[in-house]
């Protein structure tokens, strides 16, 4: 338990660690986008209206005119007090424009990635199962296949087919579930597909490991020797290629969501980079940060309940 307690309040530090450096890096990439900002937020806010005292607004509101060390601390201060500040688009709380999306993001991200584990995880171990033979063959062409599609590509594919040729789903927006039905598709394949090959060779080792083997030499069926002895090995890479692909899921949502229009985390992070929304910018990439280290821990921790043998280790954040 003390081993436990320690490894856990590491990966805590760490995780403290790396969102003060999401925080600085965050901050300093903001500083070095080109163009105006103040120009940016104030055609944000106006539109073609802006004029110089929109613009000189606009300044003063987001601090621009004052010293970069100046503008670091005060956001660095808002952080350590838990205040993420306002949106200088909406003036509106951060947070109240991140929860919504947020929700939105988790959502989608999540059904996602439970349709690609329902999909990839049978197929992968069929596959490994009955090495060699026709499933193994047909899933390795397809894992590969769907694989070196990018998401975007495998997205604007389904919207042709099934939204403009066949006219079953629509194209985009995020008004009904059918909304939901692409976007949510579109990463389910990108996900189940490596999911599939690392289940396949899981099972394939798993299976071909001495404790399924001495199983079987105590008189068990290949099926119960396996489910008893081979499972819990196979389960370990799995499980974190799960939790990782769960994090990219999240992260790389914003073309997604973009090419879709879902009104999600990534799509206000891409509009608050072309309005120059420095605080909605930051407060994205720490929430971005936060969820891969809180994924980081329980996968630690799922992997310690699936195999008693292994500790919780610390890995970088």
């Amino acid at each position: 338990m003390g081993q436990l307690i320690g490894a856990l309040a590491a990966r805590l530090a760490q995780l403290v660690a790396m969102l003060l450096a999401v925080v600085l890096l965050c901050f300093a990439a903001m500083q070095a986008l080109p163009g105006d900002k103040a120009v940016q937020l104030a055609v944000a806010r106006h539109g073609e209206r802006a004029g110089e005292d929109g613009i000189a607004r606009a300044s003063r509101d987001g601090g621009f005119d004052r010293p970069v060390a100046a503008q670091f601390a005060d956001w660095a201060g808002q952080v350590l007090r838990l205040d993420l500040g306002h949106s200088l688009v909406s003036r509106r709380p951060v947070v109240d424009e991140l929860w919504p999306r947020l929700r939105v993001t988790l959502i989608a991200g999540g059904l996602s990635v439970l349709l690609g584990v329902l999909v990839g995880v049978p197929l992968g171990a069929w596959a490994g199962l009955r090495p060699g033979g026709v499933v193994d063959g047909a899933v390795a062409v397809a894992a590969a296949l769907f694989s070196a599609v990018p998401a975007f590509l495998l997205g604007l594919l389904l919207v042709m087919l099934f939204a403009i040729r066949l006219g079953w789903l629509p194209a985009a927006g995020g008004g009904t579930a059918l909304h939901w039905v692409l976007p949510i598709c579109t990463l389910a394949v990108g996900f189940a597909a490596p999911l599939a090959r690392v289940t396949r060779q899981a099972v394939v080792e798993a299976w071909g490991a001495f404790p399924v083997t001495f199983g079987r030499l105590k008189g068990l069926s290949p099926v119960r020797a396996g489910l008893r002895h081979g499972v819990r090995n196979a389960a370990i890479p799995v499980v974190m290629l799960t939790g990782l692909r769960f994090a990219a899921v999240i992260e790389g949502f914003a073309v997604i969501e973009t090419l879709f229009n879902l009104p999600g985390l990534g799509d206000l992070l891409v509009r608050a980079l072309v309005s120059r929304d420095i605080p909605t910018v930051q407060a994205a990439a720490l929430l971005f940060g936060l969820l891969y280290g809180v994924v980081g821990l329980v996968l630690d921790a799922a992997c310690a309940a699936i195999d008693p043998r292994r500790r919780l280790r610390v890995h970088p954040a």
